[in-house]
């Protein structure tokens, strides 16, 4: 599997995909000035990758997903950014196959609105740290935390001074088969 490494990544998209790493191998992002920017491209999508990757700022406005990540070893740091009017999701960590949530540890200091699809959803984690810092307001189908029961501990936090969700007839916070994990909403 190869690696790649970037430094100072400043991607804007508009309706294309702004970064997105499949398949194996590393992929290191460094420094303290990457920010990628789209519309109705994901802004951020990784599936089966190691490394470390770092932004500054990850930012989405339009229909689709924001960020997904899905068997990601990398740890991913975002400082800030706004995804918003999102209508898959805003942000997904794994999906309904067990174990693909990953384990590493990933932060997203950034706000995160819409009015359809899921808001946050985080999926079959093995262990790790997740943690939601930024405010959070939308409807749609609201969050969604489930099948986190497997591998070593692992930590979902929601501490955005904000949490707004209006579902109406949905759920606002779903939170199924969690065994061994700490869910907290802080704030």
């Amino acid at each position: 599997n190869a690696t790649f490494n970037f430094t100072g990544v400043a991607v804007s998209s508009g309706a294309n995909p702004a970064f997105t790493a499949t398949g194996g191998g590393t992929v290191n992002v460094t420094g303290g000035t990457n920010t990628l920017t789209t519309t109705t491209g994901t802004a951020l999508s990784l599936n089966g990758v190691a490394g470390s990757l770092a932004f500054s700022n990850v930012s989405k406005n339009g229909a689709g997903t924001g960020i997904e990540l899905t068997n990601v070893s990398a740890p991913v740091t975002i400082a800030a950014g706004s995804i918003q009017n999102t209508t898959v999701a805003g942000i997904t960590i794994g999906t309904a196959t067990a174990s693909s949530g990953g384990a590493a540890t990933f932060s997203y200091a950034g706000t995160v609105s819409n009015t359809s699809g899921r808001l946050i959803a985080v999926q079959n984690r093995t262990g790790g740290t997740v943690t939601f810092s930024g405010n959070l307001t939308g409807g749609g189908t609201g969050i969604l935390v489930e099948n986190n029961n497997t591998g070593s501990a692992k930590t979902i936090t929601f501490s955005g001074a904000t949490k707004t969700i209006n579902t109406g007839a949905n759920a606002a916070v779903t939170l199924t088969n969690n065994t061994g994990a700490t869910i907290s909403f802080t704030g």
